[in-house]
Formats: C-alpha cells, sequence, structure tokens
C-alpha cells in the first residue's frame, strides 16, 4: 500500500506517472475551456496558493494513516508519496489517496473481494483518523494556552 498526498511536485517518476494516469480520467470529464483560458489560470494559481496550506497537515495524515495501515494489515509498506492528483486539489482541508492494492494483481484482486479483509481495511484507516485528530486536538490545545 502507499499513500499519497497533494504537491505540484511528485517524490519521483513512479508517482508522476501514477497521478498522471489518475488524472488523464479527468480530461475525460471535462468541457472545452469556452474561452476561460486566462480567467482559469489566475484561479489555479490562487487555488494552489491556498492549497499550500494544507500540505503539511495532508503529509502528516498521510504518514499516520499508512503507519496505521500497514501494522494493521501486514501489508508491504510502499511509503507516502506526494504528486498532483486532481482528486486531492479541490479539497480545502488536509487530504490523502490511499492505493491499497492493485486487481490487476490476482493475489491482491482476491483479497480486495473478501468483505472482512475491507472492513478490516476501514478499521485500519479509521484508527489512523482517530489518530490524527488526537494529534490535531493536542496542537489546539497547545496553541490556545500559549500567552499572547
Amino acid at each position: 500500500m502507499e499513500t499519497y498526498f497533494l504537491s505540484s511536485e511528485a517524490t519521483d517518476s513512479e508517482a508522476r506517472q501514477v497521478a498522471a494516469l489518475e488524472n488523464s480520467v479527468v480530461q475525460l470529464e471535462k468541457p472545452g475551456d469556452g474561452g476561460r483560458g486566462r480567467t482559469d489560470i489566475v484561479r489555479a494559481i490562487l487555488w494552489d496558493l491556498a492549497q499550500s496550506e494544507f500540505q503539511v497537515e495532508s503529509s502528516r495524515l498521510a504518514e499516520i494513516v499508512q503507519d496505521s495501515m500497514t501494522r494493521a494489515l501486514r501489508i508491504p509498506n510502499r511509503g507516502v508519496k506526494q504528486a498532483g492528483f486532481y482528486v486531492l486539489g479541490g479539497a480545502a482541508m488536509p487530504a490523502i489517496l490511499i492505493e491499497i492494492g492493485f486487481v490487476s494483481n490476482p493475489r491482491e484482486e482476491r483479497r480486495l473481494r473478501d468483505g472482512r479483509y475491507r472492513e478490516e481495511i476501514a478499521r485500519a484507516i479509521l484508527t489512523g483518523l482517530a489518530e490524527y485528530k488526537r494529534y490535531w486536538d493536542q496542537r489546539v490545545r497547545a496553541a490556545a494556552e500559549r500567552p499572547r
């Protein structure tokens, strides 16, 4: 398994290729730009600036969830990576993308068909999210207690 968070700079060429493949589907869903090219570029730049605020938190969330899942599921850890995934770009919060298996791999496909295994995956994700929430709450409390 591997976990991704949004970044304009990919971790490596493999992460860049995975994002490019996944993002290529979006091009099929988007209508033509209707002459809005310049407006869209400005909007994209502003959105990218806003997203940078969430990059550090997304990285932390990815690390926590990745650790939780590899401990609970005892599967190979392919690490936390960053790449420009379109699906992560619209989130105005920390966001991650988890890749837990490949249906092109017959063994992994069989495991993913098993309801108990999917339940284990969901519980491992939930455990990681709960751990991240505790970390977030501690940071908020510490910030509130700091003298001003």
